[in-house]
């Protein structure tokens, strides 16, 4: 009789739980349960509703394969998170778990095990350890993965084509999501600081990124916080990521390194010159490359791209001794395309550098001369067609041209030879009397 008396109060009783969370919640840093308008005061209850059970560092799931994970959420750094921030709430996201219970399925608690108990004893109606749909971690990341899509279409679309989305489609359920990039509760700006982009990426690619955190470009970042210098997703992209196996990914690296290095503004402040990309482009290497480029897009070239000489994530300055362009060995460096080349075969090598009097004079005078002898004999030769062309025109003008001199000769002539004939057609005594 006690026990049914016991759950005829029970809505009173769990009323009065509520209000004391929400009390609670208040006294914590959350706002009270009022707004000025629908959006306001939705947001508002559904927070103290989800975070009666998900603030509980108690709170937990389970997998098919016996896994765990926790199911408590950090109300202050959901707040602090962009999402917060905007005001979204938890059923933005998570439209499937909106109705309480969210699912048929085994929940512990303790009036699972403690019946007697609940009448005289308090306990936490939030201590709960959840059966999860899933049959493992990665599923259920797999799964909510999607509830990005409302919101951000256009990068979604992009990550579908990007080579992260080609691999997922190949069926590697590891290729990278939005939560291993972004976060989940957490989401913050990608790049601030600007240096979380490259350790993003490093949770998968550790390799790369150790290679990385030598280079030249690294050491700028995270030692001197340089925004001028790149990060994974400036050669890369963002959502969009192309990878060295992809075709155009090879030719279009050129401009990718030349949109920083033939930059004045950024490159005058540490004394590099800007002509490396001009430089390249005029030698057999960059003309090559940069025709395939241009003309045979998905064909790339074969001959060497800035990451074949520089290396791709260790670059280096040209005077560090483990540069792959440091004099002593440019020698190998060359020799990984040109299998012949000898110790003296880098000389020929002007670096970057445009010829000039003082250091290459011989140079700068086959430089300067070799265009203007270029110029003098491919005008010399237009003006002789020219001319040649004149002079053949007019003599065949010439020729089809009718004289009229000659054609009066010719009539008289006619005339006198008619007459001569007539004589002799009339004989000796026909002829006409004079």
């Amino acid at each position: 009789m006690h026990r049914k008396s016991w759950w005829l109060g029970f809505p009173f009783i769990l009323g009065v739980v509520l209000m004391l969370l929400n009390i609670s919640y208040v006294q914590a840093g959350g706002e009270p349960l009022s707004g000025s308008g629908p959006r306001e005061l939705n947001l508002q209850i559904h927070k103290g509703g989800c975070y009666t059970c998900h603030v509980d560092s108690n709170l937990t799931g389970s997998f098919e394969d016996g896994d765990t994970i926790s199911l408590s959420v950090d109300s202050l750094e959901f707040q602090q998170s962009i999402h917060g921030r905007n005001n979204l709430i938890c059923e933005d996201c998570h439209q499937e778990t909106i109705q309480i219970p969210h699912r048929e399925s085994s929940q512990i608690n303790c009036p699972t095990c403690h019946i007697e108990d609940v009448a005289t004893k308090p306990f936490d109606f939030s201590f709960l350890q959840i059966e999860l749909p899933y049959s493992n971690r990665r599923e259920m990341t797999l799964a909510l993965n999607n509830n990005c899509l409302p919101c951000h279409e256009d990068e979604f679309a992009m990550t579908a084509d990007s080579i992260h989305g080609e691999i997922l489609s190949a069926g590697n359920v590891f290729a990278p999501l939005c939560v291993d990039c972004h976060g989940s509760h957490d989401v913050s700006d990608p790049n601030q600081p600007r240096n979380k982009i490259s350790k993003t990426c490093g949770n998968c690619h550790k390799a790369v990124f150790s290679t990385y955190q030598i280079s030249v470009h690294s050491k700028a970042l995270e030692d001197h916080s340089n925004l001028d210098v790149p990060t994974c997703v400036d050669c890369h992209g963002v959502h969009s990521v192309l990878g060295p196996r992809d075709l155009d990914f090879r030719n279009s690296s050129v401009m990718i390194c030349g949109d920083c290095h033939s930059n004045p503004e950024i490159m005058e402040k540490y004394g590099i010159s800007t002509d490396v990309l001009e430089t390249y482009i005029e030698d057999f290497h960059g003309r090559t490359v940069n025709l395939f480029r241009i003309q045979q897009e998905g064909n790339p070239s074969n001959k060497a791209v800035c990451y074949d000489c520089h290396g791709i994530h260790n670059i280096l300055p040209a005077d560090n001794p483990q540069s792959q362009v440091y004099p002593k060995n440019l020698q190998y460096t060359c020799g990984r395309c040109h299998e012949d080349a000898n110790i003296t075969f880098p000389e020929a090598w002007l670096s970057h550098f445009s010829p000039d009097l003082e250091s290459t004079p011989a140079l700068y005078y086959v430089n300067t001369i070799y265009p203007l002898l270029i110029a003098g004999t491919l005008g010399s030769m237009g003006l002789y067609i020219i001319l040649d062309a004149r002079k053949r025109l007019a003599e065949r003008w010439s020729k089809k041209k009718p004289k009229v001199t000659d054609t009066a000769e010719t009539h008289l002539e006619s005339e006198e030879h008619q007459d001569q004939n007539h004589e002799m057609d009339l004989g000796p005594e026909e002829s006409p009397q004079v």
